[in-house]
């Protein structure tokens, strides 16, 4: 009985009931899918505003020299907001740049096209001797 009471007593004090946790490497896309769909205006200026208010800013340390005022945990999470700007960043100039290459291409198959004719063979246009 005693013994019983003491493992009960225990488990209620001590052990705090949380969920599922999810690591970085699960986390992560999930963050990056909020990050999209959030009707979040001018995250920079949002990650800036967190960061100097969290004394997390330049080397984070408060501008009294002391640590700054975020928790590890919310320290943890700023830092993810940043990375989930850059990654987004990222990607979408890499799809700016394919998107200028795709448009580039488009443009030179169209000016190939141009010198066939309509079933593809060339036409006697394109070997004019001048």
């Amino acid at each position: 009985g005693e013994q019983q009471q003491y493992h009960g007593s225990r488990s209620h004090s001590n052990h705090h009931k949380r969920g599922p946790s999810l690591s970085a490497d699960n986390f992560f896309p999930v963050w990056i899918y909020v990050l999209v769909n959030a009707p979040l205006q001018r995250p920079y200026a949002w990650l800036r505003y967190m960061s100097v208010v969290g004394g997390a800013s330049d080397s984070g340390r408060s501008s009294a020299g002391k640590a700054g005022g975020l928790s590890g945990e919310a320290r943890y999470y700023l830092t993810m907001f940043e990375a989930g700007l850059e990654y987004i960043s990222r990607v979408e100039d890499e799809e700016e740049m394919n998107g200028a290459k795709d448009k580039q291409k488009e443009e030179r198959v169209r000016k190939e096209d141009g010198v066939r004719g309509d079933n593809g063979e060339n036409t006697d246009e394109e070997y004019e001797i001048i």
